[in-house]
């Protein structure tokens, strides 16, 4: 399991939320337990089990009302369990703390775009997460297919162009984008993209229509388990006499593990959650 890392301007903007500001910090044996339950709920999200990890997040939060970082990930589970009231009053009460948290934007966009109708506010949020991570090929994508829904052709165009342009092999937004052309009267794009897009579905047929589901809506509708400046790490070790060793070198103050073939290679593991 390889959790990917977003890029500087994002990475220093999630490390100054991730804790929230101007919130007074629990006890350090609390945020300690506090990092332990949501590092255990990231990686029971990972794995498909969102009830337990609604319950990880929330015991976060009971320990530390401030944590930004596990808030958001309640909202995020909450949102692929289909509570959508509650993921937008955890995403909500996250950017009142962090307003520059740009997994809370990314998912009330996704969560209007979806399910409120509400596109104009859609496009918002989106806008607000492309202005700190204006290369996210998946942020452009939403926005320019919210702005679509909500009658900005042109400027549709422009940022399924750029997610294109981001990622050649996204077929959706190529898709989007020749169809946004061809509203334009700019047949002769829109022909050209859309003969672009039946080339990658007839090469890559799997992924012609994205999906909806956990991880399958980009880097930021994923939960996180902290920063990669100030987080306790997500590591394996093998299983057997060395992985024992490797648990026995790690001072940590508190430990989870989880057990079996975790990132589907064939080998079992000890997924280790500091």
């Amino acid at each position: 399991m390889t959790r990917r890392s977003a890029p500087c301007a994002a990475l220093l903007c999630l490390a100054s939320i991730a804790c929230g500001s101007g919130t007074p910090h629990p006890p350090p044996e609390q945020m300690a337990a506090a990092r332990h339950h949501n590092n255990l709920g990231v990686a029971l999200m990972d794995h498909g089990n969102q009830k337990e990890a609604i319950e990880e997040f929330r015991a976060a939060l009971a320990g530390w009302e401030g944590y930004v970082a596990a808030r958001v990930n309640l909202g995020i589970g909450l949102y692929y369990s289909n509570d959508h009231g509650g993921a937008a009053g955890a995403l909500e009460t996250a950017l009142i703390a962090a307003p520059g948290e740009p997994r809370a934007h990314y998912m009330l966009g996704l969560l209007h775009y979806y399910h409120t109708g509400r596109y104009d506010e859609a496009a918002k949020q989106f806008g607000a997460v492309e202005r700190l991570d204006p290369e996210d090929a998946w942020t452009r994508f939403y926005l320019g297919l919210s702005l679509s829904r909500s009658g900005q052709t042109a400027r549709a165009a422009a940022e399924l162009r750029r997610a294109a342009d981001l990622n050649p092999g996204h077929q959706a937004a190529i898709y989007q984008l020749s169809l946004a052309l061809r509203s334009l009267g700019r047949v002769e794009d829109a022909t050209e993209m859309l003969e672009r897009f039946k080339r990658l579905r007839t090469e890559f047929p799997a992924s012609a229509t994205p999906g909806v589901g956990y991880m399958e809506q980009g880097r930021y509708a994923e939960a996180a388990a902290e920063s990669e400046i100030d987080r306790r790490a997500l590591r394996f070790a093998p299983a057997g006499p060395a992985g024992e060793a490797a648990l026995a070198r790690q001072a940590v103050e508190m430990t989870t593990q989880l057990y079996g073939d975790i990132d589907n290679d064939g080998t079992e593991e000890t997924l280790i959650l500091e």
